[in-house]
């Protein structure tokens, strides 16, 4: 069986680093190609796993209004339509999965006239947008497409409001993220010789904050709430802040955060420590990670934070509530609610005790429910049922207390723009 991905950035954040586990460990018995830009990181992993990679121009296109850059956009998308229509053509793969919202559209549109499967990979919420009805019109116009959502709250999304053409004709299925457990299993020597050379074995109370560097993500809002937890309670906390940014003017963004530690006065208690390849480490090496995210389909490091066994304090947005049960595998927050994010800080620094048991529930959970191997398996089965024509809307994947098709939950659920 022959399977090839399509990714349309050479950039690598989330979804990629999803796309990675998948090249590197849906086999055997595959044949695998990746048609994407040919940037280094992306590069460089094909050969190391000896993955056939077709190299692409970058697809520059988002979602806008903006009629000029709308214009430049399409001229990127005519140009990546073709590029992979062409590269489809020579593979002749029994299933094209596309690996974002975008990959998918351009995917759909390449393959027109042929039979070849598309698989969207979607890991971002659709909301409520003219564009994302044109995208849900795309999807319905044929039954060669099909879609893998990350969460529920993101199928949810992109089943919008329709009850019509898209619901009848395209599978919707729910695959959770997965974790390898044994890469966040203990890692006591390696813990201390970290805290030992960045300095940080006396704080008393360390939080991290991992992810690019972005508005969406919420740093800005963290480190205020931070601030407040140092000049009221915890002076010699410790707020590490891992990643880079990555898309648009996100360098401006990382330039006012750095701003705003100096002018709240607590620039010895953050450190911005870029792109990190420890990260399992400085997971056990924090009593607290902290997600505030505006949106967040499916976090993976909220799922590397709970294979760790590190408590987490998350925003209660979108597909987080299907990972982290508040309360029982760590602490939920309303968006934008800086004091609920507070109290909760206030609350697992004071507690130790309670917030190692939420560390320990949440590892319980995710070695149950969220592993690599499930994630594969059912990325694997979702192939052989569609080369073999067979239904692939069932199963509400992961922790459901029970299976069901999502199309169905969905008409149960009534209608709701997402």
């Amino acid at each position: 069986m022959k399977i090839c991905y399509y990714n349309h950035t050479g950039k690598v954040s989330g979804a990629e680093k999803v796309l990675f586990t998948v090249l590197a460990n849906v086999g055997p018995g595959l044949e695998i190609s990746l048609i994407s830009p040919g940037t280094e990181p992306i590069r460089t992993f094909c050969l190391k796993h000896q993955i056939r990679h077709l190299p692409v121009a970058e697809l520059k296109a988002r979602f806008t209004t903006n009629p000029f850059l709308l214009i430049r956009y399409i001229f990127s998308g005519l140009k990546g339509i073709s590029q992979v229509r062409r590269l489809v053509k020579q593979v002749a793969p029994d299933v094209l999965h596309a690996n974002s919202t975008r990959a998918g559209m351009v995917a759909c549109v390449a393959t027109l006239g042929t039979r070849t499967p598309v698989v969207w990979h979607i890991h971002d919420q659709l909301k409520k947008h003219p564009i994302t009805a044109g995208v849900r019109a795309l999807l319905g116009c044929s039954r060669r497409n099909s879609v893998v959502a990350v969460s529920r709250a993101t199928a949810h999304a992109v089943f919008g409001g329709s009850r019509g053409r898209m619901v009848k004709r395209v599978p919707i299925t729910v695959i959770y993220n997965g974790v390898d457990g044994a890469v966040y299993a203990p890692k006591g020597a390696e813990v201390e010789r970290f805290l030992e050379t960045e300095g940080l074995k006396d704080a008393p109370f360390r939080v991290a904050m991992i992810g690019q560097i972005t508005p969406r993500k919420g740093q800005l809002e963290t480190i205020e709430t931070f601030a407040r937890l140092v000049l009221s309670d915890a002076p010699a906390a410790q707020l590490l802040l891992v990643g880079n940014p990555v898309f648009n003017n996100d360098e401006l963004y990382l330039q006012r955060l750095k701003d705003r530690v100096k002018q709240l006065g607590v620039a010895p208690n953050v450190r911005f420590m870029g792109h990190r390849s420890d990260i399992p480490v400085i997971l056990q090496a924090c009593h607290l990670l902290v997600s505030n995210s505006s949106s967040e389909p499916f976090s993976m490091v909220l799922l590397e934070a709970c294979a760790s066994a590190t408590p987490v304090l998350a925003s209660a947005v979108d597909g987080v509530p299907e990972l982290v049960l508040d309360g029982v595998t760590g602490k939920l927050f309303p968006y934008g609610d800086s004091d609920a994010m507070l109290n909760a800080m206030r609350q697992l620094s004071r507690d130790r005790e309670y917030s190692r048991g939420l560390g320990i529930a949440a590892r319980e959970r995710a070695l149950q429910h969220f592993t690599e191997k499930r994630f594969l398996q059912q990325i694997r089965q979702l192939y052989v049922d569609i080369v073999r024509g067979l239904p692939t809307d069932d199963p509400m994947t992961g922790p459901a207390e029970h299976s069901t098709s999502w199309n169905a939950q969905a008409q149960k659920w009534g209608t709701h723009d997402a």
